[in-house]
Order: C-alpha cells, then sequence, then structure tokens
C-alpha cells in the first residue's frame, strides 16, 4: 500500500510541476530546423513592434533543434541569422504560455497553442490570398495589353472580392481571440469596422 502510495505522490507531483510550468506565463517554443546544415547558427527571437535589439532574444541551433524560454507575452518574429537565412522563411508567432511548436524552412509553420494556431491558420489563408491577387494582377496586366477593357473591370471586382473575404476572414480570427497579442496584430492589419 505505502509503495502504490509513493507512485501516486511522485506521478502527481509530476502532474502539478507541468501543471505550474504551463501556467505560471512561461512560453517555451521548440523549434527544428528542415535540415541540419546551420547547425552552430544563431536563431533570433524579435519582437514584431519595434524589432530593434532591444528586447531580442538568441539560441544556436544544435542537431538542427534550437529552444527559447519566454514570459514576454507578445507577437514576435523567428529568424535566423543574416548569413545563414537563405531557404529558410521567418515565422510570426505569440509568446504565450504554453509550448510552441515551430519548424523554420522554406514554408515554416507553428502550432500548440491556441494564438499560435489561429495565426498559422490565418497564415495559410493569406498565402491562398496573396497567390491568388498575384494571378489575377498577372492577367490584369496581360489583359491591359490586349487592350481587353471588360476582363480589367471584371478582374479589378474579383480582387476586391478577394480582399474583402480576406478582411472579414482576419476580423473573425480577430473575435475569436478576443485579446492578447493576436488580436492587437490583426485589428493593426485591418483596423476597418465590419461595416465597411
Amino acid at each position: 500500500m505505502a509503495k502504490h502510495l509513493t507512485y501516486l505522490f511522485v506521478a502527481l507531483s509530476t502532474l502539478l510541476a507541468a501543471c505550474k510550468s504551463t501556467s505560471d506565463g512561461e512560453c517555451r517554443i521548440s523549434g527544428q530546423m528542415a535540415d541540419h546544415t546551420r547547425d552552430g547558427k544563431w536563431v533570433y527571437l524579435v519582437p514584431f513592434i519595434r524589432p530593434d535589439s532591444v528586447g531580442v532574444d538568441s539560441t544556436k541551433i544544435t542537431d538542427g533543434k534550437f529552444s527559447f524560454i519566454t514570459r514576454k507575452n507578445m507577437m514576435g518574429i523567428l529568424r535566423v541569422e543574416l548569413k545563414s537565412r537563405w531557404g529558410v522563411q521567418d515565422l510570426l508567432v505569440v509568446t504565450e504560455p504554453g509550448e510552441v511548436k515551430v519548424t523554420l524552412d522554406s514554408i515554416s509553420s507553428a502550432g500548440g497553442t491556441p494564438q499560435n494556431d489561429l495565426l498559422q491558420q490565418w497564415k495559410e489563408c493569406t498565402q491562398t490570398y496573396g497567390q491568388a491577387i498575384f494571378a489575377c494582377r498577372k492577367q490584369s496586366r496581360m489583359a491591359q495589353q490586349a487592350g481587353d477593357t471588360a476582363e480589367v473591370s471584371h478582374l479589378r471586382v474579383r480582387m476586391d472580392s478577394l480582399l474583402n473575404a480576406y478582411r472579414h476572414y482576419s476580423w473573425n480570427l480577430a473575435e475569436q481571440v478576443k485579446l492578447g497579442p493576436l488580436y492587437d496584430f490583426l485589428k493593426g492589419r485591418f483596423p476597418e469596422n465590419k461595416q465597411d
């Protein structure tokens, strides 16, 4: 009986310690690189707002992995040092309590906490929007060169519709978040009222 109580005590202590580490405001970023060619290079966690040297954190890549621990609640950018950045996309992250799992590569991604999961969804929507707008602009240039004003006008309406859908998606995402760094970020990008 005493042996079972000891195991139970150890299990509860471990569980309480794990709960405490995620509930005390600590953000753990566990990152990995797509390959090991950047071992020994630096990764920086830079504040999204005022990305100067103040508040920048850094760590070295070892065995294709890196990590940060912070209590700052902010929107940040993860980026590899300048000389080794080629082919690695900078990544927006929210340093909120919990563990954020990050992969840095040509299409970097993050998730594992509520705001970072939503931010990843927003990033994917943004990429889809960007590709659609790029295609419309290319078609519009071709239509202009061909003198097809009706097609240019149609494509302008299409681009306005895409932008409107993208704004509404971003507003709805901000409404889900309600407050915090991601909410501030989305409202800063799209300050218009929903009725606009």
